[in-house]
């Protein structure tokens, strides 16, 4: 391939794709998960159809920004900040949900379900775009009944080029500790 792969910032070493780079979903057979842990193949394009990146570290629609993926799931705590990004095609709307576990991923019209139905509870609706993502920062309540919980985010994604008009992303999931 001898396209610019589009890095969000190489000379500072972040390898991560951008949204619209041509290594997005032109990846062949993949491990399970990329290096930190994101799943292998994610709908990063958010066509509903997942299919594998080129390079060791696999697009995500919806991005874990703090904590910071580490491979494993991230544990923020209690009282801690949570900050997740997500991205789109300009003018893109993401409608973010949250659930407190994670069930079997489920096949729905809009891509793959990683929220359990029926504890979906909405948490708005971002701007998302391909040069600025939508942002949701919130500070987990310090209360300790939530310690050890996971949290599974998902967005629900306009997208012109999902069959249906809207497309799911990639599941972001945190535990909270103390």
């Amino acid at each position: 391939m001898s396209a610019d792969p589009l890095f969000r910032d190489a000379a500072a070493g972040d390898y991560r794709l951008s949204w619209g780079s041509p290594a997005v979903e032109a990846g062949g057979p993949m491990p399970a998960s990329d290096l930190v842990g994101n799943l292998r193949p994610t709908d990063g394009n958010l066509d509903a159809v997942a299919v594998s990146d080129i390079g060791c570290l696999e697009f995500v629609p919806l991005d874990l920004i703090s904590p910071p993926p580490t491979g494993v799931s991230p544990v923020v705590a209690l009282g801690g900040q949570l900050r997740l990004e997500a991205w789109g095609e300009s003018g893109a709307a993401a409608a973010l949900f949250v659930s407190p576990s994670k069930p079997i991923q489920q096949r729905t019209k809009f891509g793959l379900l990683f929220l359990e139905l029926p504890f979906i509870f909405p948490l708005g609706t971002l701007a998302a775009g391909p040069a600025t993502p939508g942002v949701f920062e919130a500070i987990v309540p310090a209360d300790p009944a939530l310690a050890g919980i996971e949290l599974v985010f998902q967005t629900l994604t306009t997208s012109s080029v999902a069959p249906k008009g809207k497309a799911l992303s990639n599941l972001a999931d945190v535990f909270t500790g103390f």
